[in-house]
């Protein structure tokens, strides 16, 4: 419902998000982030079929099996690294989509982020721990990249909207911040 409401717009925002608070809350495993995420995509990818096969009806008075060509040629395409006589590399797509986050707010966020993080790993109230969940917060970290990846047109024609979907990487490297650092109650520090 996320999805659809937000016109298809930040799928990965709309998987990422509630799928690292299930982890935090839950404590989920790797095999259960691996499993939630492949019903979302399969749900996601029913509900654009759906959308074509609607629209079809709706809009063209097609046939199902033209609306599902006109479907599987727009995914085809989407996922391709061409537009028009242009062949886009990964990098392409990613600097696209990074040069977006090049702005003063992101620095700044940046800036006291990591004085916080430094401030914490040098004080001695506070230990860093390293366990299971920091490594699921960073493959949910990796989400957007993943779809830029497979999603390369799409990515570097609509950058502006897709930088969006870095929200997922910033928030999971906050969490696994925020994970890593247990107050110290007289252990030894790591």
């Amino acid at each position: 419902m996320v999805a659809f409401f937000d016109f298809f717009t930040y799928s990965v925002v709309a998987l990422g998000i509630p799928l690292m608070a299930c982890v935090s809350l839950k404590k989920e495993k790797i095999v259960d982030v691996i499993t939630c995420s492949a019903f979302f995509l399969g749900g996601y990818g029913g509900m654009w079929c759906g959308k074509w096969i609607m629209s079809g009806f709706l809009i063209k008075g097609n046939t199902i099996s033209n609306s599902l060509e006109n479907a599987f040629s727009q995914v085809t395409y989407r996922m391709t690294a061409k537009d028009h006589d242009a062949t886009m590399t990964v990098l392409y797509v990613l600097r696209q989509v990074l040069m977006h986050l090049n702005n003063k707010p992101m620095k700044i966020f940046a800036l006291i982020f990591g004085i916080i993080i430094v401030i914490f790993t040098l004080s001695k109230k506070y230990m860093i721990k390293v366990d299971s969940y920091l490594f699921i917060y960073l493959i949910i970290a990796l989400y957007p990249f993943i779809w830029y990846i497979f999603v390369k047109n799409h990515s570097a024609t609509h950058s502006r909207i897709e930088q969006r979907e870095l929200a997922v990487s910033i928030m999971a490297i906050v969490y696994s911040a925020i994970n890593c650092f247990e107050a110290n109650r007289g252990k030894k520090r790591c």
